[in-house]
């Protein structure tokens, strides 16, 4: 961070305001079936705690460990792979969070409350600049791994506490319309879900009535006049692995849809793709058309592999990458969009993640997914259930807009304040 401070602001280490804590090194036949929760590195998120993964402790540990005992408030920060997508994982524990012990490798911010705001510091450690101070510190280490000492070392910019107050409290205001936000993407994912469960697996009827009749099938229940095949069948020229990433090739020529477009919400943003300059042999044997339907081939998490979008853009100049399996729908039998809808249901997602192969990296082939069941209803009725799931879609693309729109608000605020470019007037003003 500059060690330039505006008039009336110092420059000081982090540790001459706050002191960072590292938690305890619980062992594993410390837990226990419940009882206290045991945050660990996993449940550091950004700008979140994540409780997806829950261990425990006996509930006797609260006393016997009472130092390493969470308040609301406390900020706790990663030590062990500290940055991802260029954000800190550092996060504010809230009233749903406690009680909880703090595990090592895993920091506990001690603010010296009298000499900097709780919130302020928080916000601090979330600062760009910050996050790059840490980059440069936790260069070449194999995992990259920093210390509290370290982290008490870097140089911050700090206001009175009266602005430091002013300021936080402005930023906690965003904070809060980026959650409430993120929370109503979130419901609208769960009805989505919901929604994709019923439509394709009983449909929309036929005339405005529903079906009465079902069968059973290799995925269950469906309506008596679908049909159901296999992947394989339903595409025109077989599945296919996409172009060789050279990076040194990498800044111009053709777009390239890469694994990192894959996860961005439904329907691939052709304006975020890098280029990747690939012989015009290359590139006619791998050319993405209208409705080419993805599948990732290798992912770090289970939950990823497979995973499946949709070229949605009519430009003629797109690739993809070798990580990437291919089809290309037959539209005479299934539009590409159900299809892709349907690779996200439930049914083919589990089917997905058990036929996956697992080593340092979860890995997935064309023999794998290929005699994937797919039920298929009449193409009018197929059109209707895509109708009635990207209206839903729409709402989530609207206020994932919105989300993104908040959040690059919210930087450019944190370089206007958290550097003195812009002053806030306190209360006493």
């Amino acid at each position: 961070m500059s060690e330039f401070a505006p008039e009336g602001w110092k420059n000081c280490p982090i540790g001459d305001v706050a002191k960072l804590q590292g938690g305890y090194a619980f062992k594993s036949s410390d837990s226990a079936e419940n009882g206290t929760r045991w945050l660990k590195i996993a449940n550091v998120g950004k700008g979140e705690v994540k409780w997806e993964e829950q261990s425990y402790l006996p509930k006797h540990f609260e006393k016997d460990h009472s130092n390493f005992l969470l308040t609301e408030g406390d900020s706790v920060v990663a030590l062990t792979r500290p940055i991802t997508q260029g954000e800190l994982k550092v996060a504010q524990i809230r009233s749903s969070d406690v009680p909880a012990l703090i595990n090592q490798r895993v920091a506990r911010v001690l603010p010296k409350h009298h000499l900097v705001e709780r919130d302020f510091m928080y916000a601090l450690l979330r600062y760009e600049a910050i996050v790059r101070d840490i980059e440069i510190t936790i260069f070449g280490t194999d995992p990259p791994n920093v210390s509290t000492k370290q982290i008490e070392e870097l140089k911050i910019n700090l206001p009175p506490l009266p602005e430091q107050q002013k300021i936080a409290a402005i930023l906690t205001s965003v904070d809060e319309v980026i959650e409430k936000t993120q929370a109503q993407i979130n419901k609208l994912k769960d009805l989505k879900t919901g929604m994709m469960q019923e439509l394709l697996t009983r449909g929309v009827g036929v005339d405005e009535k529903p079906h009465t009749e079902f069968k059973d099938s290799p995925v269950g229940r469906i309506p008596k006049g679908w049909e159901v095949d296999k992947l394989i069948n339903l595409s025109l020229y077989g599945i296919k692995n996409g172009t060789f990433n050279d990076p040194k090739k990498v800044g111009k020529g053709y777009k390239l849809i890469n694994v990192v477009n894959m996860y961005r919400g439904f329907g691939i943003d052709v304006d975020s793709l890098k280029l990747l300059d690939a012989d015009e042999k290359e590139f006619l044997k791998n050319k993405v058309e209208y409705g080419d339907v993805f599948f990732t081939r290798s992912s770090l998490k289970l939950e990823g592999i497979a995973y499946c979008n949709i070229n949605l853009s009519h430009d003629k100049d797109i690739t993809y990458d070798g990580h990437l399996m291919c089809i290309r729908p037959d539209c005479n039998r299934i539009l590409p969009k159900y299809l892709t809808y349907y690779c996200l249901s439930d049914f083919s997602r589990k089917y997905f993640m058990s036929a996956a192969k697992h080593s340092t990296m979860t890995t997935i082939g064309q023999a794998d997914i290929a005699p994937l069941s797919v039920s298929i209803p009449p193409i009018q009725e197929q059109q209707k259930i895509v109708d009635s799931i990207d209206s839903i879609e729409s709402y989530i693309r609207k206020k994932r807009v919105k989300l993104d729109k908040y959040k690059s608000n919210k930087k450019a605020l944190m370089q206007d304040l958290l550097t003195g470019k812009v002053r806030v007037k306190v209360d006493s003003e």
